[in-house]
C-alpha cells in the first residue's frame, strides 16, 4: 500500500465537493453580512463535507444556519449530484490504483 493514497484520496474528495462548495458561497452571498469565504469542503476519516466555519453570529437571525441549509446548501447539492458521483468515482480509481487493489 503506498504512502501517497491519503494524501490523494483527500484531493480527490475536496475536488468532488468543490462544486457545491463554490455554489452554495454564491447562494449565501444573497445575503447581507453573510461570510462565504468561510464556506468550503473539508475531509475527515468518516467522509467529505461542504461547511461553513464562521464562527461569529450576531444573533440578530437565530434561524440562519437552517436558512442556509434550506436556500445554499441543498439547492447546490441537488445541482450538482452528477458531479458529485463523477467525483466519488474517481476517488475510488485513487484507491484502486494507490491502495494496491
Amino acid at each position: 500500500m503506498s504512502g501517497a493514497l491519503g494524501p490523494a484520496l483527500n484531493a480527490a474528495l475536496l475536488e468532488a465537493a468543490g462544486p457545491v462548495a463554490r455554489e452554495a458561497q454564491s447562494l449565501v452571498a444573497q445575503y447581507e453580512g453573510a461570510k462565504t469565504t468561510t464556506i468550503a469542503p473539508r475531509v475527515t476519516t468518516k467522509g467529505v463535507y461542504v461547511t461553513q466555519r464562521a464562527r461569529k453570529k450576531t444573533g440578530l437571525r437565530a434561524d440562519f444556519g437552517a436558512l442556509q441549509m434550506v436556500t445554499a446548501f441543498i439547492p447546490a447539492l441537488e445541482h450538482h449530484v452528477d458531479e458529485v458521483e463523477a467525483g466519488a468515482e474517481r476517488a475510488l480509481t485513487v484507491i484502486e490504483r494507490l491502495g494496491g487493489f
